[in-house]
């Protein structure tokens, strides 16, 4: 079962913008480099409740009065600018099942580094994070076309010296494997072949979620 199903008769979080005019939405979507937001003209309280509950580091905006006209009804978007550029997606309603992945889907990176705005909304979809320091872009980019959202993958600059520390990393290039549960957080190290790194991602990602 879905977790924004599970909190369905939660209070609103305190992330969700209410936009009533064609400049308020024009001004929410003024985003940074690498973040992404959530908007909505949906009636439906008790899912846009839930969501906001459950993505609680993920902004949404709500459309509301004239603004509603601005979207078909009951309308869901992302918005991010991962490329740079403000770019659109638009869920469509085929399964409400499928929305919790759709939203992380839209709105994760294919590779976040700790100083980017989306960093901390990601940093929250899963309990499981890829942590890379020093590897060749182009391996990360292999692993998250298959793993991601479901694992969120981080490129750690080699100076960034607290996360250095607190994984215990001493020789560069490295690549981690964290896992957060009940706010512990264990990690290890892992082998840099690509093989046994894609293979040990399958089984974290079978285990967890029971699928690819």
């Amino acid at each position: 079962m879905i977790k924004w199903f599970l909190l369905m008769t939660l209070a609103s979080a305190s992330n969700i913008q209410t936009l009533e005019t064609s400049n308020q939405f024009e001004d929410f979507l003024a985003l940074r480099d690498m973040d992404a937001v959530l908007v909505t003209n949906s009636n439906d309280y008790n899912l846009i409740n839930a969501l906001t509950v459950a993505y609680s580091s993920l902004r949404f905006g709500h459309l509301k009065k004239a603004a509603s006209n601005l979207f078909p009804p009951s309308t869901i978007r992302t918005y991010n600018t991962f490329n740079l550029r403000l770019e659109e997606h638009q869920f469509h309603w085929k399964s409400l099942m499928h929305l919790d992945y759709w939203i992380m889907n839209t709105t994760t990176p294919e590779i976040v580094e700790p100083s980017q705005p989306i960093f901390q909304v990601v940093y929250d979809y899963t309990k499981h994070h890829f942590l890379s320091f020093g590897l060749e872009i182009e391996m990360i980019q292999r692993l998250s076309n298959v793993y991601r959202p479901k694992i969120i993958f981080i490129d750690v600059p080699i100076d960034n010296m607290l996360l250095s520390e607190k994984f215990n990393v001493s020789s560069i290039p490295t690549a981690v494997l964290a896992t957060v549960e009940s706010s512990e957080m264990k990690f290890e190290h892992l082998d840099l072949d690509e093989k046994y790194i894609y293979d040990r991602l399958y089984d974290i990602v079978y285990s967890t979620h029971g699928e690819l």
